[in-house]
């Protein structure tokens, strides 16, 4: 997909991981997509912008119906990734931070 087509758009970045008891969840986070600094980023408010991943641009997928946009908080876009617990003994240089909180339920 073309970046410039989710430029000023609603983006969602659906996440999903497993729970401390290995059961899968998932979470919705959204923001306006922009170029800042020669990046693909989204604006969130509140919260601080997240910095896209070249890689994650050619996951980027149009919400085709309602009743998604909907459950994607309406998004005009979105991004599915996945997500797991880091290691014991990480090396957190070798992590990219991305400021994002896991909703509280």
């Amino acid at each position: 997909m073309n970046v410039n087509e989710i430029l000023g758009k609603r983006v969602a970045l659906l996440v999903t991981g497993a729970d401390e008891n290995g059961n899968e969840e998932s979470a919705v986070f959204t923001g306006i997509a922009e170029i800042r600094e020669d990046r693909v980023v989204l604006l969130r408010s509140p919260g601080e912008p997240i910095n896209l991943l070249p890689e994650w641009l050619e996951r980027i997928r149009p919400v085709l119906d309602q009743e998604s946009r909907t459950i994607l908080l309406n998004s005009e876009f979105l991004i599915q990734l996945s997500i797991g617990n880091l290691p014991a003994d990480a090396d957190l240089s070798e992590y990219i931070s991305t400021g994002l909180k896991w909703p509280a339920e």
